[in-house]
């Protein structure tokens, strides 16, 4: 049988005659928490410190504990940032699908999509889906026979004011058919940026992704410019199905999704890809990703760039 110090193990806090105090001191409680606890001032509780020698180790642990503290604070902060990026990302990723799956519906249901999700707030919307649906489907007919149809006339026929339908084309990057200018979509990209990121062969298709610009705008600005870039290809085609035809756009958009924490199955889902071209862009993301951020780079130039894909702003 051992001694009954080992027996019981006591612990022997460093101290004086105070023992309630001087665990209180043990346990780096701060000076205004001990003065609460002893109900005493605190001129007592530093003289006390001071006296039983306990000062400046008590000074060193409290030293440790608040950087301790703020530490924890700085991983907390930057967990939840991770989080809310996270969610941002996702929700831009669950909105573009939105947008795409209405497209293969009919063309008129994905301008209506699209306008739907330029709204920030639901109670932004100057416009009800069924009527916004109903402008577009109009505005489409008109096209496919040949005719002209003016604003007035648009919002006769589906609801809203003349002021109201001429908003609305404009969300949706759509010029009046007469009436009045062309509306111009305000694009700051430069024309050398373009022939920079072409010559890494990049598609235009995948180039006005990146930039913003429809196929016919980087055409004409190739054209001014005097500038002739190569045919452009998919990155890899595994068949002639357009699911599994691997672009640009699509690999940063499966990156995002991989960032996300989706598994290959569920990016094929959720982007309508090919499987092929999924697993594909994963295992040659090193190869493909640096052109992705040298496109957006050259997009962006004051903006840190370090993904492969676009990141929305909340």
């Amino acid at each position: 049988m051992g001694t009954l110090e080992e027996t019981f193990k006591f612990v022997v806090l460093p101290g004086g005659h105070n023992p309630r105090r001087d665990s209180l001191i043990h346990e780096d409680k701060s000076l205004g928490e001990i003065v609460r606890e002893e109900g005493v001032s605190r001129q007592a509780v530093h003289q006390y410190l001071k006296q039983t020698n306990q000062l400046e180790d008590w000074r060193e642990k409290r030293k440790q504990r608040r950087e301790t503290s703020r530490k924890e604070k700085e991983v907390r902060e930057q967990e939840e940032s991770q989080r809310e990026a996270l969610e941002i990302r996702l929700i831009h990723l669950l909105k573009a699908y939105a947008v795409k799956t209405a497209y293969r519906q009919s063309w008129a249901h994905g301008k209506t999509e699209e306008v739907m999700q330029s709204y920030r707030r639901r109670d932004e919307r100057a416009i009800s889906r069924e009527k916004l649906f109903g402008l577009f489907t109009l505005y489409e007919c008109a096209l496919h026979e040949g005719k002209k149809i003016s604003l007035n006339d648009l919002g006769r026929s589906c609801g809203p004011k003349e002021f109201l339908v001429s908003h609305l084309m404009q969300r949706a990057n759509l010029n009046p058919m007469y009436g009045g200018k062309p509306f111009k979509k305000r694009n700051q990209a430069s024309t050398a940026a373009l022939i920079k990121v072409s010559k890494k062969r990049m598609p235009n298709q995948d180039i006005g992704y990146f930039f913003d610009l429809s196929h016919h705008a980087i055409y004409f600005r190739f054209k001014n410019a005097g500038y002739s870039p190569k045919a452009g290809k998919p990155l890899k085609s595994f068949g002639f199905d357009p699911k599994e035809y691997l672009t640009y756009r699509l690999a940063s958009q499966i990156y995002e999704a991989q960032d996300l924490g989706f598994k290959p199955n569920d990016i094929a889902i959720l982007l309508d890809a090919g499987k092929r071209a999924v697993e594909y862009a994963l295992a040659k993301r090193k190869t493909i990703a640096p052109v992705i951020v040298y496109a957006l780079i050259a997009r962006y130039p004051n903006v840190v760039i370090t993904a492969p894909y676009l990141q929305k702003a909340s």
